[in-house]
């Protein structure tokens, strides 16, 4: 039953790897190819009331535009990313460990998932089981309410989600238009 439980958390590990892996080259893409050009560039294009190609302001701004890069990339947009892949994995984890238990009902291993059960009902303080006289009766009361709790969780999550998710694609949908005309205001020459 491990093995179940553990092989999709591996693959959501891989796959956090390589987005955060993906999402840094993007940004040393983006902080390293001013450097690689004659003039003194930064790594967003920006306009400043003074002179800012002359030392120290360069570097100070240079800096602070590569930090500024690397925490919205990594801890901002990867980190909500991670957060919620992370939520969804525990939950569906839970789902699969539920199912997994409820097949055991009528069996020998049932009377030791009883115990582990009845260890963690009595630590959450949701032990009321006395009024059950069978150990089937027990077992499945502590798995209805196993279902409850992640019913309940999911539903939290999904609305939390689609707030984030709502505001997530309208600052994507303002970048990409502001990106638009920003495109259309540039001059094209031959």
């Amino acid at each position: 039953m491990e093995d179940s439980l553990r092989h999709p958390y591996h693959v959501l590990l891989v796959y956090l790897f390589a987005m955060h892996f993906s999402g840094l080259v993007y940004a040393m893409g983006v902080i390293c190819s001013p450097l690689f050009k004659n003039n003194r560039e930064l790594p967003y294009k920006s306009k400043y009331p003074f002179d800012y190609k002359a030392s120290p302001y360069y570097e100070i701004i240079y800096i602070t535009q590569s930090i500024t890069l690397i925490y919205i990339v990594i801890e901002c947009i990867c980190g909500i990313d991670f957060l919620f892949m992370a939520i969804c994995e525990n939950v569906t984890a839970q789902c699969r460990l539920l199912q997994q238990v409820l097949l055991k009902f009528g069996t020998k291993e049932m009377l030791d998932f009883n115990r582990k059960m009845e260890l963690l009902f009595d630590l959450s303080g949701n032990n009321n089981t006395e009024k059950y006289s069978t150990e089937e009766s027990k077992f499945l009361y502590r798995c209805i309410r196993h279902h409850q709790l992640l019913s309940r969780v999911v539903q939290k999550t999904a609305k939390v989600y689609q707030l984030i998710a709502f505001f997530q694609l309208g600052f994507s949908i303002i970048s990409l238009c502001l990106s638009s005309v920003l495109l259309t205001r540039v001059s094209v020459s031959k």
